[in-house]
């Protein structure tokens, strides 16, 4: 008898021992689970680019340029400019009137190439210049004609042109706020290459 009561003492002993030790255990830290309605952790937003290959890529990957841009990569001078530095001549987006919008269409027929050429031409000028520093008081195009650049008034043949340039590793982006038109000396020596009337 008493080897029994001895038996169920250890036992007694035994549960009362694992009792205590449960209720001594801290409750388990949940708050670096997420849940359902915790809010998930803010990815790291890309670095930006600060300056792209050349002014065709930074000219269609830019939704101001994007018109401009495609024109470029249709015209024979598509692979120049990705090769040799240049300052390329944007009319904007939101500057497009709708008769330059037109212009931009017939530019766009296959039959139209060189006249495409010719456009593209007198807007893309050669070298890298930084339009509001240069000295320069006129500037050359692909096409080898020369505008006048007046710094002070922030005009190129008359043309204004706006401070939110875009640098690249190889050349220049400017806006400006209406397409470029050949001199009229120029329209007679390239009048077999039947020119758009507002280019």
């Amino acid at each position: 008898m008493n080897f029994t009561k001895v038996i169920v003492g250890f036992v007694f002993v035994g549960l009362f021992a694992s009792c205590t030790s449960s209720s001594d255990q801290k409750p388990k830290d949940n708050s670096s689970v997420p849940t359902e309605n915790a809010a998930a952790p803010k990815a790291e937003s890309p670095k930006k680019e600060t300056s792209t290959a050349n002014v065709l890529r930074a000219a269609m990957s830019s939704t101001d340029f994007s018109s401009m841009g495609y024109l470029l990569s249709k015209s024979k001078w598509a692979e120049m400019v990705t090769k040799e530095k240049v300052t390329f001549l944007c009319v904007s987006e939101k500057s497009l009137a709708f008769n330059q919008r037109q212009l931009m269409a017939e530019l766009k027929r296959p039959e139209n190439q060189d006249l495409l050429d010719e456009y593209l031409a007198l807007h893309v000028l050669k070298g890298e210049i930084v339009l509001s520093k240069t000295d320069f008081t006129e500037v050359e195009t692909l096409s080898g004609v020369k505008l006048k650049l007046d710094r002070d008034k922030r005009t190129i043949d008359g043309v204004e042109f706006l401070q939110n340039e875009i640098a690249t590793d190889m050349g220049m982006i400017y806006e400006l706020k209406d397409v470029l038109r050949y001199p009229e000396k120029e329209l007679k020596a390239r009048a077999g290459k039947r020119l758009p009337k507002s280019v």
